[in-house]
């Protein structure tokens, strides 16, 4: 996996978490923090480096959420 699908992957599981808080659905709210805590690790097992702007704008929309 790339950092790229690491973040999109992350960003998707936000939105999820979100959603569930938005409508009371305590599983699924597990469900999406399991999902994006494994995201996080994933992100930071890839390591630091050079990125580009897309990596960029993604870990900026991660960060606002």
């Amino acid at each position: 996996m790339t950092r790229r699908d690491a973040l999109i992957r992350m960003i998707d599981a936000l939105h999820a978490e979100i959603d569930a808080l938005k409508t009371n659905d305590v599983n699924g709210l597990e469900r999406a923090t399991r999902d994006k805590m494994a995201a996080i690790e994933e992100v930071a097992a890839l390591g630091t480096g050079p990125a580009g702007d897309e990596i960029r704008e993604l870990a900026d929309e991660a960060n606002r959420l």
